[in-house]
């Protein structure tokens, strides 16, 4: 199976380096701007994985992160921050928002292969929990529905000769 990335960042070299090093194992979306990230996002949420610059022009990657969180369609997909900024408020400031990593520039490629692997991982184990959830319900629910008085059932005597 192969896992759908979306890498949203003005830098073109950025956008080139990481479609290098994960397209032997992902199928990789380029998106140059948050604006038309999220617009692809709407016509088509079917993606395992985002990775967002968070210094953009038009829409800066909190703007573009808040936007996806906001969506039902589009939250639990996560969102790994790129960038070159330092500083423990500015990561908090991400995690707070929703993000689901955080990898600095320039870019480690083992690190970054790491922390994407371990993120569709925890995607697919919140995916399963959900489906699970909701079949319990469902269980729940036919489980109420089914009206037996036990005190009056007539069940066959348990007869040690028949045996």
């Amino acid at each position: 199976m192969s896992y759908k990335m979306m890498i949203i960042d003005d830098d073109e070299i950025t956008l080139d380096l990481v479609q290098a090093l994960m397209e032997d194992d992902y199928t990789i979306i380029k998106m140059k701007s948050g604006v038309q990230a999220l617009a692809q996002l709407k016509e088509d949420p079917d993606v395992d994985v985002i990775l967002l610059d968070m210094m953009m022009p038009d829409l800066d990657g909190m703007k573009v992160l808040s936007a996806i969180k906001e969506d039902k369609r589009l939250s639990l997909i996560p969102v790994i921050l790129l960038t070159s900024l330092e500083g423990i408020n500015f990561e908090a400031e991400g995690y707070i928002s929703g993000a689901s990593g955080y990898v600095r520039k320039p870019i480690h490629a083992g690190l970054l292969k790491l922390k994407i692997q371990r993120q569709i991982y925890f995607s697919k184990l919140k995916r399963e929990h959900a489906i699970y959830k909701q079949r319990l319900g469902i269980i729940k629910k036919l489980l109420e529905n089914i009206d037996i008085d036990i005190d009056n059932l007539n069940l066959p005597e348990n007869n040690s000769e028949d045996l």
